[in-house]
């Protein structure tokens, strides 16, 4: 049967009994909308005392009961307690809120303590300097360049734990500004030639001939990325070559995406480990740490600053077979995008021979110069030239490319070279 009406309250009075009232009246005011026909179901969550006095959750349905005549004549309704799951809710909540707090916390005390340490070590660098360019014995070089590296290693790190706690705390914004492409990678290809050579290892850069020079976007972070890719690429090889290679994935009239691999022929990257490599303070393993350093916050930086740029990064590896990792950044094009590097030459009238042992290095170069319109003729040495070459041995190249390590091994005489005349005597 329908209800009767609670007795009314004082708004003001806030004691229990007055919002029992209160509740009471809430749901009084729900049933009769149901007996006016205002409406068919009430799904509602209330908070009400029991027979007891104890309040609870509950889940109210309740529909109308109908006579045959169509009349409401009462209402029938089911009650389930869900105290237990919304003290769980408010539980979550609260623990939310704290860790949101101490996060929070963590990452403003680690940008404020980042600053205030970076200040003095740029100082210590800038002097060790200056140091140095003095007049030093050899043993008081050595430990001026030892105390320069080592500035300079821990003003990486902090640079790192400062980026990290902008990104966490949701305060790293991204420029949005023209740079040219090129130019970015050749300050890449300037910093990281110098460790490719100390340890011997062959580093090559190649760009598609799709791919625009002339871009909008963060040029910075973009560097970032790919300094903490080639620099990881670097450390963890020991003989081989590193290898970046950018192409064009997608591209509109406004914008591209651009795909970079950087490939090296380290010590790969077991696949049991590959699900913690992007983690922030994660290392494979603690020999790891000991044998080449870090932090563990690069690739988690990278990744970071990856999807703010709209792109993604993945790796392929295994244990002793090196390591590929691809990125991808959506970035928008300059008017005048098209600009293509430097004033590319016209090689269209000439025959170019390419001698090194090295395939990729090879390869790299061949691609490029048949861009340019050149006829490439490349092999690994020139007894091999000689044998699966032409029909005739080496006669003539305009333009001839020699692996100053085949030289020196005598395995090609470049006094005979020189003395060949030009094709186009």
């Amino acid at each position: 049967p329908q209800p009767p009406p609670p007795t009314e309250t004082d708004p003001g009075d806030t004691s229990s009994a007055a919002s029992d009232v209160y509740k009471r009246q809430k749901l009084y005011t729900a049933e009769q909308s149901i007996f006016n026909g205002e409406t068919s179901l009430l799904d509602e969550e209330e908070y009400l005392p029991d027979s007891e006095g104890n309040w609870r959750w509950l889940h109210l349905t309740k529909i109308p009961l109908s006579d045959g005549r169509g009349s409401i004549t009462g209402l029938i309704g089911v009650g389930h307690d869900i105290t237990h799951r919304k003290h769980a809710e408010k539980e979550r909540e609260k623990l939310i809120e704290s860790s949101e707090t101490a996060n929070r916390a963590k990452s403003t005390f680690l940008a404020n303590m980042s600053h205030e340490i970076r200040t003095p070590m740029n100082g210590v660098i800038g002097m060790a300097s200056l140091l140095r360019n003095t007049t030093l014995n050899e043993t008081q070089q050595h430990y001026v360049e030892m105390l320069e590296k080592s500035g300079e290693f821990l003003l990486a790190i902090i640079n790192d734990i400062l980026d990290f706690s902008k990104i966490e705390a949701n305060k790293l914004d991204l420029e949005s500004i023209d740079f040219d492409l090129h130019e970015l990678l050749d300050h890449v290809l300037g910093l990281m030639s110098i460790k490719a050579q100390d340890k011997n290892i062959d580093f090559i850069c190649t760009v598609a001939p799709d791919v625009p020079t002339l871009l909008i976007g963060d040029p910075d972070r973009l560097q970032q990325i790919l300094l903490n890719l080639v620099t990881n690429s670097l450390k963890f090889t020991s003989e081989g070559e590193v290898v970046v290679r950018i192409t064009n994935s997608h591209e509109d009239n406004k914008h591209i995406t651009l795909q970079f691999c950087i490939q090296d022929t380290g010590i790969g990257i077991p696949d049991d480990k590959k699900s913690i490599l992007f983690r922030s303070f994660e290392q494979l393993d603690s020999s790891t740490t000991r044998e080449f350093g870090g932090t563990g916050l690069g690739l988690a930086i990278s990744k970071q600053l990856c999807e703010l740029m709209g792109g993604t990064i993945t790796v392929h590896t295994g244990r002793k077979r090196g390591t590929e990792f691809h990125f991808t950044v959506h970035l928008k094009k300059q008017i005048n995008g098209t600009k293509t590097y430097l004033n590319t030459p016209d090689l269209s009238a000439s025959s170019i021979l390419i001698i090194d042992s090295q395939p990729t290095r090879r390869a790299a170069l061949t691609e490029l110069l048949s861009q340019w319109g050149g006829s490439v003729t490349d092999v690994s040495s020139r007894a091999t030239h000689d044998k699966t070459g032409s029909e005739s041995p080496i006669t003539c190249y305009d333009i001839s490319l020699i692996d100053e390590q085949l030289v020196r091994a005598g395995k090609v005489d470049l006094d005979e070279m020189l003395t060949l005349p030009s094709c186009s005597d």
